[in-house]
């Protein structure tokens, strides 16, 4: 004997729900076939074709039994497919109307992780908007000044590279860039890249060739920025990837200013950091940002080059450290710094990330030299983008957290 889902429900109101159910099947079919799914679900929002049934309580049942029977006849066609009441892949809505039945098909957004490398300086992170007209190209009535029109800050952004390209491979009607922190525009990126997750709305399918992707990023991007370990993850991975920064690994340039030199012991003077608390007050060219005191260590510092006029160390540290304060000292609101303690002005001329919450790892010298060879290569093509060099005003920088 078969056991009612809903026992109280009138006979009549069931046979009813059990014909809109077969009358609509067909409808729901047609409109999740364009859709890539593995995962899904159905509602029927009130009244759900039961406007006409007086009592609120038996129109509710009515309603409850055509969503079930709906499911039945989906998890037939679809035995594969599991039926998921919390974020399923696609969602089927109907609404049942005294003209017929509208159905409306709602994939859910997919997510797509990964690692990029940006092998040149001059490129932001994300969209960097302009200052002066946030984005609108137009002030005061006429193009903005600050940005010729353009509306950003810095020309172009692994944003620009990436979110495209991922979005158009999986049919997508939007998508939005997430970093795990971000970078200075005149940083590289190296190493193993910086981990990031691309949020696209509205995808027709959810698979990816991560091969030919990445292939792609590359050749839209001219070769400046590289992505790998593409996949597909889940909502829940876009919090963990993107706040779990971790202790990062730095390649530093240091010069002496004013045409001094560095001290002869320069070197053993830069080891001695080593697990030293920086007192790191919000650096002058971040002053829009509030005015914070950050306590941040030096976990390790490996002396690569170093003569009278240039030292270039691998620089390990807590997250969130400003590596170019932790240089110049910023007149004094980083201490201690390595200009002070080598008694001589100096700046970091040079910034490289070479690892994103990595513990201890360390780029090797050619890889270095690969990124610079490809960075100089691609920058010959491309008439936008500056020396590399640490400029004398404060470099741009993108709004949020900095991190170099």
């Amino acid at each position: 004997m078969t056991t009612e889902r809903f026992p109280e429900l009138p006979d009549d109101l069931r046979v009813r729900a059990g014909e809109i159910g077969r009358s609509v099947l067909p409808e729901l079919l047609r409109h999740a076939v364009p859709w890539e799914f593995s995962s899904w679900d159905c509602s029927v929002p009130a009244p759900g074709g039961f406007a006409d049934v007086a009592d609120l309580e038996y129109q509710r049942l009515a309603r409850s039994e055509l969503r079930e029977v709906l499911r039945d006849f989906l998890r037939a066609e679809w035995p594969e497919r599991p039926l998921v009441h919390v974020r399923p892949d696609l969602l089927l809505t109907v609404e049942i109307e005294d003209d017929g039945a509208a159905v409306r098909a709602e994939p859910s957004t997919v997510y797509v992780a990964g690692r990029y490398r940006k092998l040149v300086r001059g490129v932001s992170q994300t969209v960097f908007h302009c200052r002066g007209c946030r984005g609108r190209k137009r002030r005061y009535g006429a193009a903005c000044a600050s940005c010729e029109g353009t509306g950003r800050q810095v020309p172009e952004s692994v944003e620009d590279f990436v979110a495209p390209s991922i979005c158009g491979v999986v049919g997508g009607r939007s998508a939005a860039f997430h970093g795990s922190g971000r970078e200075d525009v005149d940083v590289r990126m190296l190493g193993e890249g910086r981990p990031f997750v691309v949020s696209v709305e509205v995808p027709r399918r959810r698979s990816i060739d991560a091969v030919a992707l990445a292939a792609e990023i590359a050749s839209r991007s001219g070769g400046r920025v590289e992505v790998r370990e593409l996949r597909v993850v889940g909502r829940e991975d876009l919090a963990r990837i993107t706040t779990e920064h971790g202790e990062k690994t730095y390649r530093v340039v240091v010069e002496p200013q004013d045409d001094a030199a560095l001290p002869g012991d320069a070197a053993e003077r830069a080891t001695t950091f080593v697990g030293v608390e920086l007192a790191q007050r919000t650096p002058q060219r971040v002053a829009r940002r509030a005015d914070l005191v950050r306590r941040r260590v030096v976990r390790s510092v490996r002396v690569l080059e170093v003569t009278s006029a240039r030292l270039v160390l691998e620089v390990r540290t807590d997250p969130g450290l400003y590596v170019k304060e932790f240089v110049s000292g910023d007149e004094g609101r980083t201490t201690p710094s390595l200009s002070e303690a080598f008694g001589v002005a100096c700046a970091c001329v040079e910034l490289d990330v070479l690892a994103v919450g990595e513990a201890g790892a360390t780029a090797e010298a050619s890889q270095v030299e690969e990124a610079g060879e490809a960075g100089e290569a691609a920058r010959a093509d491309s008439a936008d983008q500056d020396d590399g060099a640490a400029q004398a005003e404060p470099s741009p920088r993108e709004d949020g957290p900095p991190t170099s």
